[in-house]
């Protein structure tokens, strides 16, 4: 009877010390994530406003031409950026969740690119630093758990 009591306390021990790991983890990748989601959403939300205004105003005098074309290139530039945030934003909310480990490498590596970063050069830091937390072996862990 003694053996059952002491395994039921190894278990629980176990499972404190994970959920402790889990929690120290889930505190590392709370801020780049945080961070990531916001930045994403910013960039997401001027592009949104400057593809309406662009698609709107056809002012350019080049553009005499073919507007068509102008408007074809600006929808498929457009679609790809906010694409391109949302799926950063989606990958930095798995992060904050440590919900899926290789959605948020991608959302941390996408962030580092600087042509399609967030807010430009302001994700490739804040893209690095989340990189360099889920590199971390506990951190890793913490996904698989």
């Amino acid at each position: 009877r003694r053996r059952d009591d002491d395994d039921d306390d190894d278990d629980n021990v176990r499972a404190i010390k994970r959920a402790s790991r889990r929690d120290r983890a889930a505190a590392r990748v709370a801020s780049p994530a945080l961070i990531l989601i916001i930045l994403a959403s910013v960039s997401l939300a001027f592009q949104l406003v400057f593809g309406i205004i662009s698609l709107v105003a056809d002012d350019a005098p080049e553009l005499k031409d073919d507007p068509a074309k102008h408007r074809v290139g600006n929808v498929c530039g457009f679609a790809w950026v906010i694409l391109w945030n949302a799926s950063i934003i989606h990958g930095a909310v798995q992060m904050k969740r440590l919900a899926n480990y290789q959605n948020a490498m991608a959302a941390a590596i996408c962030s580092v690119i600087p042509i399609c970063s967030p807010c430009l050069i302001l994700g490739i830091p804040f893209g690095v630093w989340a990189i360099i937390v889920l590199l971390d072996k506990d951190v890793k862990k913490a996904f698989s758990t």
